[in-house]
């Protein structure tokens, strides 16, 4: 189920954050804080892809919500709910979504990047990769673990919205 993967998926004004984020830089994923959205293709279907990106229920933690809504309207087509906690190493958390998975999450940030990995070893795997590059463009790239290795499914170019 490849619409899972899209999920370790995915954000509106960057404001400060309880992860010690400053308006504006890039030193933790909280500079991905807001709404992203796109048009984009999900498996043959023109659509709307959105992440919404917040601040956690603790001063640790930070939530991504995602969706792919057809470009014609109607009901989503997916969507997702993430919460990731800050850890000295990383980030932890999980992931579930409209297609029934429910995931552990553990990710890195680095040179303004976020890189999750999701699933378990035995079961469905995946990585999604959130890069922020100086035009203010986020993209999100998304792989799934395969008996051939990592096969990447879905890349999308997000703008903030304001």
């Amino acid at each position: 189920m490849k619409l899972l993967a899209i999920a370790c998926v995915a954000t509106v004004t960057l404001t400060p954050s309880a992860m010690g984020e400053v308006a504006g830089t890039s030193a933790d994923a909280s500079a991905l804080i807001g709404t992203w959205t796109a048009d984009c293709d999900a498996w043959g279907t023109e659509a709307k892809c959105r992440v919404d990106w917040s601040s956690g229920l603790h001063k640790e933690q930070i939530t991504i919500a995602y969706t792919i809504d057809p470009a014609a309207g109607g009901a989503a087509i997916f969507a997702g709910d993430g919460v990731y906690r800050k850890l000295e190493s990383g980030l932890d958390g999980y992931w579930s979504d409209s297609g029934g998975a429910i995931h552990p999450l553990n990710a890195t940030w680095s040179d303004s990047t976020l890189t999750t990995h999701w699933g378990k070893a035995g079961g469905e795997q995946g990585r999604s990769e959130y890069r922020l590059d100086a035009s203010g463009t986020m993209t999100v790239t998304d792989w799934s673990l395969t008996d051939q290795g990592w096969q990447q499914f879905m890349q999308v170019e997000y703008q903030r919205q304001n």
